[in-house]
C-alpha cells in the first residue's frame, strides 16, 4: 500500500477514535493527517469511500493476522483464533489501541444498514472470520479431534458469542464479557465437541 494512502487511512483511525463515526468530518481527518486536506481529496472522492477503504483497512488488520501453526493441534489452533478475534494481535501496528478499534467496528456496524458500501464489507470480514474458523474445525473432525459436526455451525457460533461479548463490552463497559465468553467457549462448548 502507497504510504500517503496508509497515513490518510492511519489518521481516519485517528479521528474516528476522537469524534465517532457520526460525527467525523474531512477537517477532523485533516486535522489528524497534519499534510494539506487536499492529499485526502486527492486519494479519495468522499467521505464515504474513505471510511468504506478505512473499514477494509481494519478488517484486514485483524483477519490476516490470526494466527495458524501447522505443528499445533486444531484445538489449539482454535483456542489461539479465538484469543486473536476476541482480544486483537498482541503487537499492533494501528495508531489506536484494538479497543479503540473494536468500538470503531462496533459504531460502524450499528450504522451499516444505511451504508450498503460498508455493510458488504462487514458481512464480507464476518463470512471470511466464520470460514476460518470452521477449516480449523473441519481438520479437528477429520483428525478426529473434534466429534462429528458442522464447522460452519459451531465457527458461526464462535464468532456471535465473541461479537456479543464485544458489544456488551463497549456499550456497557463490561470489562468482564470477552473473558466470560472465552472462558464459556473454552470451558463448555470446546469441550463439548472434542472427541
Amino acid at each position: 500500500m502507497e504510504q500517503t494512502r496508509k497515513e490518510i487511512l492511519e489518521a481516519t483511525l485517528r479521528a474516528l477514535s476522537s469524534h465517532g463515526y457520526a460525527d467525523i468530518t474531512m477537517r477532523d481527518i485533516g486535522e489528524e493527517l497534519n499534510k494539506d486536506r487536499s492529499l485526502i481529496h486527492y486519494y479519495f472522492q468522499n467521505r464515504r469511500g474513505l471510511i468504506a477503504d478505512t473499514l477494509d483497512y481494519l478488517l484486514e488488520y485483524f483477519v490476516e493476522s490470526l494466527p495458524r501453526t501447522e505443528n499445533e493441534t486444531a484445538r489449539r489452533n482454535l483456542e489461539r483464533c479465538i484469543q486473536h478475534y476476541a482480544y486483537g494481535p498482541s503487537e499492533g501496528n494501528l495508531p489506536i489501541s484494538n479497543n479503540e478499534a473494536y468500538q470503531i467496528l462496533y459504531e460502524i456496524r450499528v450504522l451499516s444498514a444505511r451504508e450498503p458500501e460498508h455493510q458488504t464489507l462487514l458481512i464480507e470480514q464476518y463470512e471470511r472470520i466464520v470460514s476460518e474458523f470452521s477449516e480449523i474445525i473441519a481438520v479437528g473432525r477429520d483428525q478426529s479431534e473434534f466429534i462429528d459436526i458442522d464447522p460452519v455451525q459451531i465457527g458461526k457460533m464462535i464468532v456471535d458469542l465473541i461479537d456479543a461479548a464485544r458489544e456488551r463490552q463497549v456499550v456497557f463497559d463490561d470489562q468482564q464479557a470477552l473473558s466470560d465468553a472465552e472462558g464459556s467457549i473454552n470451558q463448555i462448548l470446546l469441550p463439548a465437541i472434542s472427541s
